[in-house]
This record gives structure tokens, sequence and C-alpha cells, in this order.
């Protein structure tokens, strides 16, 4: 990672420090440790949303929609998708294919709802949704739930 220096030049910046181990804890309860902070982490990085129950999705595809809507219209990575198709509570990132399978189910959702949606796929990198189709998105998103009579009573 290069960081800007004070003078203007850029040199390389050092990678953060890795946590201190607490005195006393053994081998096994520092790699448990690191394991839940790790989870409470991947979590975090996975913003939610609730699309309307009519669009059908799962909540892997949820997840999915979520994280591509959060870095509209920048690209998001197919690492980044992996973590968002990851299962709550899971110790292991699901297989990359699963990421296609999932952009093409959110893909047939939103034709049926959100006509003007894309997403789009930057092959080997990931995908994004422009800035123009994410608000699309949005706004029918919001439209959706407002029909849903649980919504309209609360």
């Amino acid at each position: 990672m290069i960081a800007p220096h004070a003078c203007g030049s850029r040199r390389a910046s050092r990678p953060p420090a890795a946590p201190e181990r607490p005195r006393g804890l053994s081998d096994r309860e520092w790699i448990e440790h690191l394991l839940a902070v790790n989870a409470q982490l991947r979590e975090a990085m996975v913003p939610a949303i609730v699309v309307p129950a009519a669009w059908g999705l799962t909540p892997a595809q949820t997840r999915v929609l979520s994280a591509l809507l959060a870095r509209a219209p920048h690209l998001t990575t197919t690492e980044m998708l992996l973590v968002a198709c990851e299962a709550p509570g899971s110790d292991e990132l699901p297989q990359r294919a699963i990421v296609k399978v999932h952009v093409s189910r959110i893909r047939a959702a939103l034709a049926e709802h959100v006509p003007c949606a894309v997403i789009e796929n930057r092959k080997g990198h990931g995908y994004l949704i422009p800035i123009g189709p994410a608000a699309s998105i949005k706004l029918a998103i919001a439209r959706g739930l407002s029909a849903e009579p649980e919504w309209n009573n609360a």
C-alpha cells in the first residue's frame, strides 16, 4: 500500500500491526478469539436490506444485492460477494461459482420488477450496478415494501 508522505512524495506504508495476544490465553483460546473477531468483521462487511417478498430472493441473494447496492456505482469484487453469500455463523466461504448463480437469479428478479436495472460483469473482477439503475432498484424496493401488508400496519 502506498501512502502520501508529509512532503508529498509517496512511500510504502506498513500493514496494520497484528493484535497482541493477551497474557494467559492458550493457543486454542487465542485462535477461537481470532475466529470470533473474524466472524464479526465479516458480518459487519455485508450491509443488510429488506426486499419485497414478491421478488422471491433467498437470504444469500438479498445479501449479494445489498452488497452491490452499497458499493454502487463502484465495483464489488467477487471476494466481497463471496463474503455476502456466506451463511451467518459459517466458517467457510462458498465456492466462487455460487456468485454467478446468485447474480443470475437477482437479474431475473430485477428483470421482472425493475426492468431498467442492470448488473454489469467485470470479467475476473466482480460486478457493479451503475448509479441510475441502483437508484431505480432502491426506489422499487421502497415501493414494493410499502405495498406489503406487514409494512403498512407498522
